[in-house]
């Protein structure tokens, strides 16, 4: 089977069903892509999670194998955490680490559990939301093979979307029959023309960015194949970093594209505004700022506004400011978990 990036954004963003049922499905569209010869497993992350708390979904890999990554995780829980609290997107556990090479070929979680089934490291994708939830997809590798900057640009887009996709499902859980219409700010017709609209999206600003917005997703869809990453720089994490557009079909069949309000929150009593925070979050958990343009859907030289006037409002100097800011703050991003 093969995919492409756009199938997995669009199971990102698939409402129905389970949680279990979501992680699979995005587990299916993402394994060819990221398979090492191992499968391809699936897990949630959350603060304060402790290694035997996490439940791994992997139906077509090797009970054997996933013995042995429960058994790393287990019997070496600081590492299980560190994983999940580097600042990147799409790494090897080893880089995420701090090991170079030569010290990843005997490191001894991996030379007690996994060298005997062949298994030399493993590269992730992590999706992680600013409440500091995490979906987690991960691949054991037979090498040490890194990320290329092409794979990581490419994957980092993808957790920008796998974010979203499971903040908007949270957000929703409580929408009756899955009937997305139901508290929806807009909904549009594929070619973008507005049927009904809420107040927050009435202004022509809005509607503009919406139809502009539904038009873009729409030629991502048809380039998905041809054309990755022209698909992903068009369909963009967040609409000017308010809503997500998902797929709706009626009773009739009609096909719509419904605007969900989507953006992440970020708790801060400081004197910042929701954007500064969201900004300031995102620098803190290591997003470039490209993409933390791309998942909020925002432009850069906006990104870098609310960077620079957020710092200076803090008194921050550099981005190792921000990090302890975050570090430090109860419900930051970045929020130390227990260790087991």
């Amino acid at each position: 089977m093969k995919t492409d990036a756009i199938s997995i954004v669009e199971a990102a963003y698939d409402c129905e069903g389970s949680e279990r049922t979501w992680l699979r499905r995005l587990l299916e569209q993402a394994a060819p892509k990221l398979d090492r010869g191992f499968g391809v497993n699936v897990s949630r992350y959350a603060p304060n999670m402790r290694p035997g708390g996490i439940a791994i979904d992997a139906p077509w890999t090797d009970q054997r194998i996933l013995a042995a990554l429960m058994a790393t995780a287990n019997a070496y829980p600081d590492s299980f955490h560190r994983l999940f609290a580097s600042r990147a997107s799409h790494f090897t556990a080893t880089q995420a680490l701090g090991l170079n090479i030569e010290q990843a070929k005997t490191w001894p979680p991996y030379a007690e559990h996994m060298h005997r089934l062949g298994m030399r490291d493993i590269v992730g994708l992590v999706a992680r939301d600013l409440s500091g939830h995490a979906i987690c997809l991960a691949a054991p590798m037979p090498d040490l093979r890194r990320p290329t900057r092409r794979e990581v640009a490419t994957w980092s887009r993808i957790a920008a979307h796998i974010s979203a996709g499971d903040r908007l499902r949270r957000g929703l859980a409580k929408v009756p029959h899955g009937d997305l219409m139901q508290g929806a700010d807009a909904v549009l017709s594929p070619a973008g023309s507005i049927t009904h609209a809420e107040v927050g999206a009435r202004s022509p600003s809005a509607r503009e960015s919406l139809r502009l917005a539904a038009k873009a997703i729409d030629r991502a869809k048809s380039k998905a194949r041809s054309n990755e990453d022209e698909a992903l720089d068009l369909w963009q994490g967040l609409i000017v970093g308010r809503w997500s557009l998902v797929e709706q079909f009626d009773s009739d069949g009609r096909r719509f594209m419904v605007a969900h309000r989507n953006d992440p929150q970020v708790k801060d009593p400081r004197a910042l505004d929701l954007r500064e925070r969201q900004v300031l979050a995102y620098v803190a958990l290591g997003h470039p700022g490209k993409l933390i343009a791309y998942s909020l859907g925002v432009s850069p030289s906006s990104v870098s506004t609310a960077r620079r006037t957020a710092m200076r409002k803090l008194g921050l100097q550099t981005t190792a400011d921000v990090v302890r800011l975050f570090a430090e703050a109860p419900h930051g991003p970045s929020q130390e978990v227990v260790k087991a």
